[in-house]
């Protein structure tokens, strides 16, 4: 009885509960018969295992649509984690995408133009660009992995490589 209401459909298992209990009262009214003890054996371990076959149904159900909402659920973590790429990416290139582009055009400059100050400016907004775009890099990467730029990773801003830069050019 439990493995019908277990597997089959309610109809059917309510049809089989139904034939099941005539079955028992043929039996229990036919000579020799089941005492009334063995009957109510009989039925009291039918009720028991439809109760569990039943039960057994409704965890089955219960989990495939658990399964169904943790696809669900993943799938909008999926879509969440790609639009949250896609905006990182996003914000990445239009911070970048500036410096490289000061840093191209006065490189430009510089091949075109033989006037020491000109090319010294130029110089000088290509270094800044490039340590911009170095330094807007890392904190975009610092925000990405939750750092607040304690980590010991030194932005090419950072006074330190300055003093260096400024030593190394008056040499």
């Amino acid at each position: 009885v439990g493995v019908v209401f277990f597997c089959c459909s309610a109809p059917l298992s309510t049809a089989y509960g139904i034939s099941a209990v005539a079955w028992v009262a043929a039996i229990a009214t036919m000579p020799p018969g089941l005492e009334v003890g063995g009957v109510v054996a009989v039925f009291v371990i039918g009720l028991l295992s439809a109760t569990v076959g039943r039960g057994l149904r409704k965890v089955m159900r219960r989990n495939v649509v658990l399964a169904s909402q943790v696809d669900a659920h993943e799938a909008q973590l999926d879509a969440a984690l790609l639009a949250e790429r896609t905006r990182i990416a996003d914000e990445l290139h239009d911070v970048i995408a500036h410096e490289i582009s000061i840093t191209v055009m006065h490189a430009r400059v510089l091949e075109r133009t033989d006037d020491p100050e000109t090319r010294a400016g130029s110089q000088r907004a290509i270094v800044s660009a490039s340590a911009q775009a170095l330094t807007d890099t890392r904190r975009v990467l610092q925000l990405i992995h939750g750092r607040t730029g304690g980590d010991g990773v030194t932005d090419a801003g950072a006074p330190g490589i300055r003093r260096e830069i400024d030593s190394l050019a008056k040499k």
